[in-house]
């Protein structure tokens, strides 16, 4: 064997341990993937902070001393975690009402602090989320005078409501968790950004009597959430701030929804969205996305230096295994994506990929029917 040929087997060998410890890699989860549905210090970021929020809005904070782990997990999962374990993140896209006191008799401010968030590869449309609700009016916990306001409540985008609990005596909040559905944008992917959304609407009393109005000091993130994947990016660093936002809006229904209406009337209602906004890990998707294709590419690269008339056998070999290869890895990466009707930033990188690939084939063989 000559020294080209030892070289260019050393290549070869090298590149498919680089592509295959680049494929166990980028199926290995990363540390935080283990994610607890039950939050971990959750109620304990509730505490009042000094922060400057008024005393009206830390009076609607729940102590956690008052909340006792129902089971052994809730008590490990509730361990405070050294660092800023007690610091509350607060969403910084949302208006601060300086004074809820001055608001109008409709108006309802709402608050949405986020426990924890989990994706599923299975249903890439749908994510789980663990949250807390709070609701007050002038200052205070709204609280049931003829109909629980909690029960003209509904969530527009919800798939399943696992739960909606409360906390002992205390008025005000609820501790949600279910599934609800957003719609994912896959163009840039694997250097996506995600927007997940969960819409809060009025379902009873229309905008004359019941406006919603996000509340600065209620909305927020926990600093100890769980969203795998996407944990770098929650937290706006070197601030208490998090990729938070919230927004209002109306929703008209048609026709009559109590009796009295006409069936002709159209009914407006308020809603209220909490929008959290995640990017993908750039170091994961080249990684685990862009170098593999680059290593298996490399050998045709490298069989541009060899004698396409001498060993285009070789040349053709080369060629050949690098489309395979390709293909396998191509077949797995779709696997991992839902159908969508649009090419993604990774898929114009592989066709480029093949692209490259077939032209050297192409290239050889022609070379080769000529000389013949």
């Amino acid at each position: 064997m000559q020294r080209w040929q030892r070289s260019l087997l050393a290549v070869g060998t090298a590149g498919g341990l680089l592509f295959a410890l680049s494929l166990h890699l980028s199926t290995v989860q990363p540390p935080d993937a283990a994610v607890d549905h039950a939050p971990r210090a959750g109620l304990e970021a509730l505490r009042p902070i000094e922060d400057g929020a008024s005393a009206a809005s830390r009076r609607f904070m729940w102590p956690a001393k008052r909340h006792q782990p129902r089971s052994r997990l809730d008590a490990a999962n509730q361990e405070e975690e050294p660092g800023d374990a007690g610091v509350i993140l607060r969403c910084k896209h949302i208006p601060h009402v300086q004074n809820t006191m001055l608001l109008s008799t409709k108006d309802v401010t709402i608050g949405l602090y986020l426990l924890n968030m989990e994706t599923t590869a299975d249903e890439p449309g749908v994510f789980y989320a663990d949250f807390i609700m709070f609701l007050r009016q002038h200052g205070q916990p709204m609280h049931a005078a003829r109909l629980d306001p909690w029960d003209t409540l509904g969530f527009a985008n919800a798939k399943q409501i696992e739960s909606m609990q409360s906390f002992g005596n205390a008025r005000g909040l609820r501790r949600v968790q279910g599934s609800f559905f957003f719609s994912p944008d896959f163009r840039w992917y694997p250097f996506d950004r995600q927007r997940i959304e969960i819409t809060v609407e009025q379902i009873e009393y229309p905008v004359t009597t019941w406006v919603f109005l996000p509340d600065w000091h209620l909305n927020g993130v926990s600093s100890t959430v769980r969203f795998p994947g996407w944990q770098s990016t929650l937290r706006d660093h070197g601030t208490n701030l998090a990729n938070c936002g919230a927004d209002v809006d109306t929703r008209a229904l048609p026709g009559a929804v109590k009796m009295g209406h006409s069936k002709f009337s159209n009914l407006t209602f308020s809603t209220f969205t909490y929008r959290v906004d995640v990017d993908r890990p750039v170091a994961q998707g080249v990684i685990a996305d862009f170098i593999p294709p680059a290593i298996i590419m490399s050998p045709v690269m490298f069989s541009y230096l060899l004698d396409p008339l001498r060993q285009w056998t070789i040349r053709l070999s080369l060629g050949g295994s690098a489309v395979m290869s390709l293909v396998f890895f191509h077949n797995a990466q779709v696997g991992k994506m839902p159908v969508v009707d649009y090419l993604t930033v990774e898929d114009k990188y592989i066709y480029t990929v093949y692209l490259f690939i077939f032209s050297n084939l192409v290239g050889t063989i022609s070379l080769v029917v000529v000389h013949a």
